[in-house]
């Protein structure tokens, strides 16, 4: 393999040749045409896979089966969904239920207590929400009752809400997810107060949450985040510059099918999993060899231990969690 992947370096990289810095199939036609040696298709991708110029500034397929939650900025869509805590309302002035909304660009939570589920009951807490200031373009709920009225609809309709009713049994991930985080915080605060009354506080830890730094929004907290800055918050995987790739590496962690389709969970080469699913068409596989050259950005600082002298440096195109310390001497100039 080795004299394969000099050879098609060597066509790849020398400008004027007819594959040069060309897709796989481009390449192998050239490689028909020279006549030198007889490599396949696979072996041109697997080479291709292990280039960065290639690999890095791979077209993304945009147009791919999707399931249904794509948000371009804030408010773009919530879900909504109702938290029942029925089994302590005789603690909380008889608010049997929490109305749930989030907004899914930026993660701002909402909740307000409800005493039933009655439509009436979520149209008022509905109604509160966006006579807050916020609402959303569109609104994701599960086919329950408690959303899918005529009151609730025509409301939401009159309001301008696009309405959303999912049909498997994920629902309203995100609103699932929250109520989870929040009555784990709420279960805490119970625990050290002695108490199962949560509605006197009920905001302060719905601020508490907003208020936290979130991973997926690259550690912003929700309510740092406006329409004004909301196209600073940037997808792991996108860039503001030609290179669509990035160059971390990254692990799959899970793999299964939704609405279908099959998406995938990654976790960075520390072991941390990265926030959200991905489809088969945001990642590419790529095979490094063990003599590859990693670029670096920055050194950072240097030192010296017994006789060696070492460096600090930051790679390029890595997260400043895996800034190391590597022997000076590794380091190669670029020509």
């Amino acid at each position: 393999m080795a004299k394969y992947t000099d050879y098609l370096r060597k066509l790849y990289y020398t400008p004027g040749n007819p594959g040069a810095f060309a897709g796989p199939e481009k390449l192998y036609q050239a490689v028909k045409q020279d006549g030198k040696y007889k490599i396949g298709r696979m072996r041109i991708r697997q080479f291709l896979n292990n280039e960065d110029p290639y690999s890095l500034l791979k077209p993304i397929r945009r147009s791919f089966p999707r399931s249904k939650v794509i948000v371009n900025t804030i408010d773009s869509m919530w879900d909504g969904d109702l938290a029942d805590v029925s089994n302590i309302s005789s603690e909380n002035d008889g608010y049997k239920f929490l109305l749930v909304l989030i907004d899914i660009f930026s993660r701002f939570l909402f909740i307000v207590p409800l005493k039933n589920k009655q439509h009436q009951n979520v149209t008022d807490g509905l109604q509160s929400v966006f006579h807050s200031g916020r609402k959303p373009e569109t609104l994701r709920t599960d086919k329950g009752s408690e959303f899918k009225n005529r009151w609730v609809k025509t409301f939401l309709k009159k309001e301008g809400v696009h309405t959303i009713y999912t049909q498997n049994e994920t629902k309203a991930n995100y609103a699932e997810r929250v109520i989870r985080t929040m009555k784990n915080l709420m279960y805490r605060y119970f625990l050290k107060n002695r108490t199962y009354r949560y509605v006197d506080v009920l905001q302060d830890l719905v601020t508490s949450y907003n208020q936290r730094p979130h991973r997926s929004l690259g550690k912003r907290a929700p309510a740092t985040v406006t329409k004004e800055n909301a196209d600073e918050l940037k997808h792991p995987f996108q860039r503001d510059y030609q290179q669509k790739w990035t160059e971390e590496y990254f692990k799959v962690s899970n793999r299964y099918k939704r609405d279908g389709i099959p998406v995938y969970k990654i976790k960075d080469l520390a072991e941390d999993p990265i926030e959200g699913t991905f489809y088969e068409s945001e990642l590419q596989k790529v095979v490094k060899s063990g003599d590859i050259l990693y670029r670096v950005e920055k050194v950072l600082k240097k030192r010296k231990r017994g006789n060696s002298k070492e460096v600090y440096v930051k790679w390029d195109g890595w997260p400043s969690k895996f800034n190391s310390w590597i022997p000076e001497s590794s380091l190669e100039k670029n020509e």
